[in-house]
């Protein structure tokens, strides 16, 4: 597992892994401030430093890899990186693990390559979208896992493209699906209740709050009567906090708040639409191919839960949300970036109750049938009991 808090796509998946007879270790790559597994029990905190030999692997493989990284740096995270798989090796070994998967295919991925080296088993990754195009020793690890998982059409041409000869497996991350879908709410838009929306995202560039504010402030100068709560942390906060009460816009930056909280409130019909506004951010040095989003959990979870999406045309979103208000429709997609068709966007949603059940009920079904945490997570066992095999033999 990554850093903790801000990382829960994974735990449904988790879950239904152990719920089908597996012992899974979670090692989270710091020291989390707040444990994001509702077992605690299942962590495997390694220990502070390598044993001798591993040291001294860590440190040859560090050589060898550091210095060729393409900037200081990845290079400092990968030294950084190559010392923590080593001090877990140990652990795994003392465990009995057979098999190491990352969540992430960026430093995760490096703890888990060395950590699988030095341990003498096999290990794979799931990638996901900045996390390839970071383009961290991504052939290297590609070569070494016995597998790389895409959860995306875009992902697996991304990871294909790295490697021809990796093994590649497109398996979507899969949520738990409640047995019951969230009430549907008597909210206009324009009486007395507002039309309550949620956003759950980190605050950075690539999830487009800033267009968010913009249009809820449109939205509400046209009569339409929204509340919009934003939960989750980053480095774009005060900014948001500001343009909002600039703009007056019905915008609320609640925090961080955790992933069984959020699930309530979907599940218990506390908000009348889910909405994750991303944009397509531009080529910079960290990326140079830009960064977009890959297949959103949050989307996926909502969805889940019974309640109607509204997002946007980038990056992987496709893959889930198919838009419009035919047969086949599960969500609301516009633009990147156009705040005009998202304010556009809630008002249709605001005036038509009728339209909002019919998008919630489609886009249950959707998640019902290909994003199942019971599901992909038995295909991801498929896959480690392979990998395991094959590298035994």
């Amino acid at each position: 597992m990554p850093y903790g808090a801000s990382e829960t796509f994974a735990i449904a998946e988790i879950e239904a892994l152990r719920a089908l007879g597996h012992t899974v270790h979670v090692v989270p790559l710091r020291r989390p401030s707040a444990i994001v597994h509702a077992d605690a029990a299942v962590y495997a905190s390694p220990p502070l430093a390598p044993t001798a030999s591993d040291r001294a692997g860590a440190l040859i493989d560090a050589l060898r890899l550091v210095s060729t990284a393409r900037t200081a740096r990845i290079a400092a995270k990968n030294a950084a990186a190559l010392w923590i798989g080593a001090g877990i090796a140990p652990r795994l070994r003392d465990l009995g693990v057979e098999h190491v998967h990352a969540f992430w295919a960026s430093t995760p991925a490096t703890v888990a390559m060395a950590a699988a080296a030095r341990a003498g088993i096999s290990w794979s990754l799931t990638a996901h979208r900045w996390d390839m195009y970071e383009d961290n020793l991504l052939a290297r690890k590609l070569a070494s896992a016995s597998f790389a998982r895409a959860v995306s059409s875009a992902g697996e041409a991304a990871l294909r493209g790295a490697d021809a000869s990796a093994t590649v497996v497109r398996i979507p991350v899969g949520v738990a699906v409640p047995p019951h879908p969230a009430p549907v709410g008597d909210a206009d838009g324009s009486a007395a209740r507002p039309l309550r929306v949620l956003v759950a995202a980190n605050l950075l560039p690539v999830k487009g709050h800033a267009v968010l504010v913009a249009a809820a402030a449109r939205a509400r100068s046209a009569g339409v009567h929204l509340a919009v709560t934003c939960v989750g942390d980053g480095p774009l906060m005060d900014v948001l906090r500001a343009d909002a009460a600039r703009r007056n816009a019905p915008v609320v930056f609640a925090g961080r708040r955790s992933h069984a909280d959020v699930l309530a409130d979907l599940r218990t019909g506390a908000y009348d639409i889910a909405a994750l506004p991303s944009v397509v951010v531009p080529p910079s040095r960290r990326f140079a191919a830009g960064s977009f989003e890959g297949v959103p959990v949050f989307l996926v979870e909502a969805m889940a839960a019974g309640v109607p999406v509204v997002s946007t045309a980038s990056g992987s979103i496709a893959d889930l949300v198919a838009p419009g208000d035919g047969p086949d429709a599960v969500g609301v997609l516009v633009p990147p970036g156009d705040a005009s068709a998202l304010a556009d966007a809630f008002a249709d949603l605001a005036r038509d109750p009728a339209r909002r059940a019919r998008l919630a009920a489609a886009g249950r079904a959707r998640v019902a049938a290909t994003f199942r945490a019971d599901t992909t997570a038995a295909a991801l066992a498929d896959c480690f009991v392979a990998a395991i095999a094959a590298f035994r033999s």
